[in-house]
């Protein structure tokens, strides 16, 4: 019983923070890479 009762404690420590981790990573998303093709997204054309 006691083993049951720490296998469900662990496995929701470690999906708590799965959780919490996940609301960390979209963040590295929103930066643009530095290149001059990324003009071409905003209709500029880099090769001028």
């Amino acid at each position: 019983m006691k083993v049951t009762g720490l296998i469900f404690f662990i496995a929701a420590i470690i999906f708590l923070l799965s959780k919490l981790s996940r609301r960390k990573g979209p963040s590295r998303y929103d930066r643009k890479p530095s290149t001059p093709w990324n003009s071409l997204s905003e209709g500029e054309d880099p090769t001028l």
